[in-house]
């Protein structure tokens, strides 16, 4: 698998507190290991044709595009809730 980042992902991950990053990085190592692992919840989102998002934590989520073996990371940002 590939991983591969938008310049919109960079620029919201250049802007992200440093304790959200390390857990944002966290979170990318688990999705190369595992795709599946539970803190991931990693899920489809509704409306958006082959977007998913992953958990980094409660409040931040990143949205990916899934396409063969290669994922790109499209955005890192708080939940609007």
């Amino acid at each position: 698998m590939k991983i591969r980042t938008t310049a919109s992902f960079d620029r919201d991950y250049a802007g992200l507190p440093e304790a959200v990053r390390r857990q944002a990085d966290k979170q990318l190592v688990r999705l190369v290991q595992d795709g599946l692992h539970p803190s991931l919840r990693l899920k489809k989102m509704k409306d958006y044709a082959g977007i998913w998002e992953i958990r980094v934590n409660d409040g931040y989520r990143i949205t990916l595009h899934m396409e063969g073996e290669v994922w790109t990371l499209r955005r890192i940002g708080r939940t609007m809730c």
